[in-house]
């Protein structure tokens, strides 16, 4: 469906009921340069949430969407401190699991953020101040199926579809990051009388 996104002027947009309030917003930080972060979306009076879908808000064909811009540096704003971690897993081509798994830890990273701010939406920052590729162009080997990205704060998971204030997180929190990297390790059962090959490999690791 075509929806009308009222900035300085009137710009159009394609897409869907059933979509995210977060992923308009992404699209329109592709299209306008406006960050997602500071992106304040309205439609008939309703402030808009990022994890809410489109249709909750009665967005339809030729709806008009009022894009309110948040000014940095205001009293909503929180400073959060990540942590990232870099999870590297020495996948086994032959059993299919991690056969060894190890941790770097990266520098703190201190970001500007709002509460209203979904976690998810703060790893796609670390992801790009930390250069890291994005996740959809990851290569999942062959019996991975965990997530590529978790986040943590106080010792337990938080949802990548919850805000930070839902979480239980405030300014000055730590919250870490965790991007996994596989390694891939081709081992495999030696069977009697065949040699041992040393397939493994310190790159990388």
């Amino acid at each position: 469906m075509r929806v009308l996104i009222q900035d300085e002027a009137c710009v159009a947009f394609q897409c869907k009921a059933s979509d995210t309030v977060a992923s308009l917003k992404y699209a329109i930080q592709e299209e306008l340069g406006v960050d997602a972060c500071d992106q304040c979306l309205i439609h008939a009076a309703r402030p808009m949430t990022n994890i809410h879908r489109l249709s909750m808000y009665g967005v339809g064909q030729n709806s008009t969407i009022h894009l309110n811009r948040r000014m940095r540096g205001g009293a909503s704003d929180w400073e959060l401190i990540v942590k990232p971690r870099i999870q590297k897993d020495r996948w086994s081509d032959y059993w299919k699991e991690s056969m060894e798994t190890k941790t770097d830890m990266e520098p703190d990273i201190h970001l500007t953020v709002q509460p209203t701010m979904t976690v998810g939406e703060v790893q796609k920052q670390v992801e790009k101040k930390m250069g890291w590729l994005p996740t959809s162009k990851l290569k999942r080997m062959e019996g991975f199926k965990d997530p590529w990205e978790s986040a943590v704060h106080k010792g337990r998971l938080v949802p990548p579809d919850k805000t930070l204030q839902d979480c239980g997180l405030a300014s000055g929190s730590e919250l870490i990051t965790v991007r996994r990297v596989l390694v891939p390790e081709k081992w495999k059962i030696i069977k009697e009388g065949e040699e041992e090959e040393d397939s493994s490999s310190d790159e990388d690791w």
